[in-house]
């Protein structure tokens, strides 16, 4: 992998931020073949991203502001078109697997990137495509739940995505997933009692 210059990171970060700009505010105007493109180049520099991230590269500040850029848009950006569906999920596990990277790794500023990450792992423990994988990645993202504050009543949604893991098999049939239950509780005696 060649290190890239200041220069090079640069136009990198900026690039994603003008396509999550034409996916957010210019989305109206975009084509089905423009829109599925740039699904496919952000996902495609989140996973450049995650090679940096797993190399013993120098990081730098646009590392840092890429990464945010790309979390900030997991929860924003969806699929104009029907057609879109699969790159939109693609491009949205290579997001999340970038930020879990980040935050494990205890990279700077770590915690900016879990506001949207945490939300959007545990929405997907209502996707057909749940695993044992994605459980065992929340398993190793719980440490993340610390940042949240349980008595702001804003995060009522996620409280209700944490308990419902209670009723999903695959928490319940593996070791990684009857653990994280456990963290839920350990972390807010508020979660037992709101939610009975």
């Amino acid at each position: 992998m060649t290190n890239l210059g200041e220069n090079d990171w640069f136009g990198f970060q900026q690039t994603i931020k003008s396509i999550i700009f034409s996916l957010t505010e210019g989305r109206g105007s975009l084509s089905e073949d423009l829109e599925s493109k740039y699904f496919r180049d952000l996902a495609q520099m989140a996973l450049f991203l995650e090679t940096t991230l797993r190399s013993p590269l120098q990081r730098n500040q646009h590392i840092k502001e890429s990464v945010i850029s790309l979390h900030d848009c997991l929860l924003l950006i969806y699929p104009r078109f029907a057609e879109n569906a699969r790159a939109h999920q693609s491009l949205n596990d290579c997001i999340s697997i970038v930020c879990e990277l980040y935050w494990l790794q205890g990279e700077v500023e770590c915690e900016k990137v879990i506001v949207q990450l945490v939300p959007f792992m545990l929405i997907s423990t209502n996707s057909a495509d749940f695993s044992t994988e994605k459980v065992m990645r929340l398993w190793f993202m719980r440490k993340a739940l610390t940042l949240l504050d349980f008595e702001d009543t804003d995060i009522e949604f996620i409280r209700t995505l944490l308990v419902d893991c209670i009723t999903k098999s695959l928490f319940l049939n593996t070791s990684e997933g009857v653990r994280f239950l456990g963290y839920l509780f350990s972390l807010d005696r508020g979660t037992k009692s709101k939610n009975k």
